[in-house]
């Protein structure tokens, strides 16, 4: 006898943030809420390693050209590798650079899409919403407020400063890079690209996490330890539902309805079982 199949219910908003289908690429107007975090959040990661790995190709770059500073002319050899160290480091620095503001404009597009198409929509233009988002200067307060209208109310938080402060940094170590002259200037000027690039991490890490799906916590654990199968404590009510099974007709008399009533035993039962 062939077994009956089950219903297969719907999965929820929280879990398919995680599980976004890899076609959807870009934000319209039937791209669901969960759906256009879920693709800024995976955007922001890959700016995210991305900055990682700048990160680690700086210091290396640093420590080269401290290699240059430490035996200036004394030791040919280390003074040598410490050179072409320095140039390959500054070479996959520069690649890793270039992809990832590739990577942030793509973020950036993104936030823009999502405030462009979010619903309850923004009280404002279209242009408005993409001069906030794509304009240099601009864009450094637009992403913000744009988030915390549209109900991300973590975006107002101190993180921002983080993004503050990454705006702030690699115009410092770009100007760094270009007026360094000697090694000792290089190093710092590493040390500054260092920062700036572990600050781009840590806002797009940041970014990931406001836009993470909400973790519902019961506030009344149970007593028995079975969290799956135990009815949540606002589940049950005070008035028990009737049995569709029991037809109305064959209660006899009006106190037999106390049989379905779900105050039996002791007062202590009754408040074990509510709270379990």
């Amino acid at each position: 006898m062939p077994e009956k199949q089950q219903p297969q219910q719907a999965q929820p908003p929280q879990a398919q943030r995680w599980a976004l289908p890899p076609a959807v690429t870009r934000i319209d107007m039937a791209t669901p809420r969960w759906a256009a975090d879920a693709l800024v959040s995976r955007r922001a990661d890959g700016t995210y390693r991305w900055a990682v790995a700048g990160a680690i190709t700086a210091g290396l770059y640093s420590f080269f050209s401290w290699l240059g500073v430490q035996t200036p002319g004394q030791d040919l050899l280390v003074a040598a590798l410490g050179q072409f160290g320095a140039w390959l480091a500054a070479f996959v620095g520069i690649i890793c650079l270039v992809v990832m503001a590739f990577s942030a404009r793509q973020v950036l597009q993104t936030l823009r899409d999502r405030a462009l198409y979010v619903r309850p929509g923004l009280s404002r233009s279209a242009a408005d919403i993409q001069t906030m988002h794509m304009w240099p200067v601009r864009n450094i307060p637009g992403p913000i407020i744009a988030l915390a209208e549209s109900g991300v109310s973590a975006a107002m938080g101190p993180g921002r400063f983080v993004w503050y402060a990454t705006c702030l940094l690699w115009p410092v170590a770009i100007g760094w890079f270009v007026l360094a002259d000697i090694a000792r200037t290089h190093f710092q000027a590493g040390i500054v690209t260092v920062l700036a690039f572990a600050a781009t991490a840590m806002t797009a890490r940041l970014l990931t996490l406001a836009l993470a799906p909400e973790d519902l916590v019961r506030a009344i654990p149970t007593a028995r330890g079975d969290e799956e199968n135990a009815p949540a404590f606002w589940s049950k009510g005070l008035i028990k539902a009737p049995d569709a099974s029991v037809e109305p007709e064959r209660i006899e008399d009006p106190g037999s309805h106390a049989k379905n009533s779900p105050f039996e035993g002791t007062a202590g039962n009754f408040v074990d079982d509510y709270y379990r």
